[in-house]
């Protein structure tokens, strides 16, 4: 067994170092542009007021998310960026397995067991996501959307020390629950919904089961709406949302609202490595602790009830984002979404434990084969998956695409040199046909064919070329006029009226 979950270990951990490599193949897009230029207008205490007034509320991740794009010399090393993100996102993934683990289980999981359940919750995770490239592969979105749930997933946590805790450290841990809800409010639009509704849906379980419910618990639900009312007043959230002016019917909203809830439904649902993954966590749920499957036992509600919960969660935020600001929710609000309803469906699984005794005493007298057929299948499910597809061709494709975008700088940095201010940007396809014919020679036809460019885990929207963005990322790059495939723009500087 032991030499079994090396294998499966080493299989996992290369998936994570190929996924780590295409770090370096990346380049900053869109957003990450804006840093440079609002700190030379207003400085970087000014940009993060302004962004905070005119463009959104995330009083947490605005700041950092400035700190690092004002800084060229930090977007020059966006590989390291996006790693070091990785990095953090992978250790509270596994900071949560060890923290769970020894509060829900028995016996107590091994360092390498942990990191080897963390690697596989981040492949789930990677499988079920709609857009990798916003997950994983862009800095404004890896501070915004992916730390923040992962730290989420540190947030549960604590909530899981709080219950367990007495007296005085119950408070104690009441204070930590408290100030992480404020600062995970303050990432992004989907943390404030989750991370303020979970004290409610902590507490309803808990009186579901016949339990009184944690005065603590009360508390943390009135600071979750004192939080929610606070962010819906900020300047920024009031103009992004046009001053919450209803936009449509709600009817319209609440069937737009049920279609999209079942397409990020069908993220999670068609993929196989997500109902491996439930297998995986029926077969943990054979090793939950005596005195944890003795306190669910008296959880009133059924199973389907539950499911319906997740899927509302989804449904009711969709409603209040077409509601009022009559939008859809972008791939990378979803994403983390996706993830969150995943877990909870672990939960869930967990949470009725009790239903399947007969089939948990089976699972641990089979314990030894039942594990190894899991890692089996794991591995089957992930090698096939679409993800790992995927992630085949953009180890071929990410050089690729890295190699024109480094061309497009070098010859921004050859026209400037030469005191040229007007510079001409070739198209991107024209350049990834000649670098392929350089590269492949007369093989760069098929390349070009059988891999698409860009790379579906770049996050790359060719801003030079497209007139609603061309004047952010002349600006980044110190060009008074691009000349692209939509015409001839100028930079942010010369058409904005501040700096006249």
């Amino acid at each position: 067994m032991k030499r079994l979950t090396w294998i499966v270990g080493l299989l996992l951990f290369t998936f994570l170092i190929l996924i780590a490599w295409l770090c370096f193949f990346q380049f900053p897009s869109m957003d990450d542009y804006a840093g440079t230029y609002l700190k030379k207008v207003y400085g970087l205490g000014g940009a993060i007021k302004w962004y905070l007034k005119e463009s959104n509320g995330r009083f947490t991740s605005i700041p950092v998310f400035l700190t690092i794009s004002s800084s060229k010399t930090l977007l020059g090393a966006y590989g390291w960026l996006l790693l070091g993100t990785l990095i953090i996102a992978f250790s509270c993934v596994f900071f949560f397995v060890r923290m769970i683990g020894r509060h829900l289980f028995e016996p107590v999981l091994s360092g390498w067991m942990a990191a080897l359940i963390a690697a596989m919750i981040l492949l789930v995770f990677l499988e079920v996501v709609p857009e990798i490239s916003s997950f994983i592969y862009w800095m404004a979105t890896g501070v915004t959307y992916l730390l923040p749930f992962a730290f989420f997933l540190l947030l549960t946590c604590a909530y899981s020390c709080l219950l367990k805790a007495a007296g005085k450290r119950r408070w104690m841990w009441t204070l930590v629950v408290g100030v992480a809800t404020c600062l995970l409010a303050g990432c992004n639009e989907v943390m404030l919904y989750y991370v303020c509704a979970l004290p409610f849906l902590i507490g309803i379980s808990i009186l579901a089961m016949g339990k009184p419910l944690p005065v603590q618990i009360g508390a943390l639900a009135g600071l979750s709406i004192l939080v929610v009312l606070a962010v819906l007043q900020l300047p920024g959230n009031m103009a992004r949302a046009g001053h919450y002016v209803q936009k449509q019917s709600l009817l319209e909203s609440a069937a737009g609202a049920a279609y999209r809830t079942w397409q990020t439904l069908l993220n999670i649902f068609t993929s196989p490595l997500f109902y491996v993954s439930c297998l995986g966590i029926v077969i943990a749920s054979a090793y939950l602790k005596a005195n944890v499957l003795a306190y669910w036992t008296t959880k009133r509600n059924f199973w389907m009830v539950q499911v319906a919960c997740l899927a509302a969660m989804i449904f009711c935020f969709d409603v209040v984002i077409r509601q009022v600001g009559n939008e859809v929710i972008p791939p990378r609000a979803i994403n983390i979404m996706v993830c969150l309803t995943v877990v909870g469906c672990w939960w869930i699984i967990l949470l009725n434990a009790a239903r399947i005794r007969q089939l948990m005493d089976t699972l641990l007298l089979n314990r030894v084969l039942m594990m190894r057929a899991f890692l089996f299948i794991f591995c089957i499910a992930l090698t096939g998956s679409g993800f790992a597809w995927q992630l085949m061709k953009n180890l071929v494709e990410a050089p690729l695409h890295a190699a024109i975008l480094k061309q497009r700088e070098a010859d921004i940095l050859r026209e400037k040199a030469a005191g040229n201010k007007v510079v001409v940007i070739k198209t991107y396809q024209k350049e990834a046909e000649r670098i392929a014919r350089e590269k492949y020679g007369n093989k760069h036809r098929f390349i070009l064919e059988e891999f698409a460019m860009p790379p579906s885990f770049s996050y790359f929207k060719d801003e030079p070329n497209k007139k609603e963005l061309a004047y952010f990322y002349a600006e980044y790059h110190g060009v008074d006029t691009l000349i692209g495939a939509e015409g001839k723009f100028a930079r942010w500087g010369l058409i904005d009226d501040r700096l006249k």
